[in-house]
């Protein structure tokens, strides 16, 4: 195991922030012990079974949660949200279209977003651990920081608008 010290120092390059990679991976291992608590409880059968989902926050990372839970952070999910193919990954992405910005033909998400994997009928199913590592690995990706009237806020990219009317197209 290496120190923090010796990490910055040795091992990476002088422009990349330790603190930042180490607060990531923290945040990665919480979300996977989440999930894999929450799969060890009692054994449910199909009826009672709690769907697993992420919520995910432009520049606040993610955290699994229940499906019942998933209306506290998203309150149109399920009602009036935009739902579309999450970037990067075979997840499906709810997220209230109110809180997208459209500059320079990019599309900017700065409010939370509930993902969630569907089955070949069209049915949720909970995550999975590597649901969440990919998931976790988009979102640090795909966050930038915008900036309005001298304020910085993180949002995170969907896609660019052309890809979009280039996809309805086909």
């Amino acid at each position: 195991m290496y120190k923090k010290e010796k990490l910055s120092t040795e091992t990476f390059p002088s422009n990349i922030n330790t603190d930042q990679i180490i607060d990531v991976i923290g945040q990665m291992l919480e979300a996977i012990q989440h999930c894999l608590n929450a799969a060890n409880l009692n054994v449910k059968t199909d009826t009672d079974h709690e769907l697993l989902m992420i919520a995910a926050w432009p520049g606040k990372g993610i955290q699994v949660k229940e499906i019942n839970e998933c209306f506290e952070v998203l309150s149109v999910f399920g009602d009036t949200d935009s739902v579309i193919q999450a970037p990067e990954c075979d997840l499906m992405m709810s997220y209230n279209e109110r809180q997208v910005l459209e500059l320079d033909g990019k599309e900017y998400l700065i409010g939370p977003a509930i993902l969630y994997r569907v089955n070949y009928n069209g049915d949720e199913i909970s995550v999975t651990a590597k649901d969440i590592y990919n998931i976790q690995r988009m979102i640090t990706r795909r966050t930038v920081t915008l900036c309005a009237d001298g304020r910085e806020f993180p949002a995170l990219l969907l896609e660019s608008l052309s890809k979009k009317e280039g996809d309805r197209h086909e």
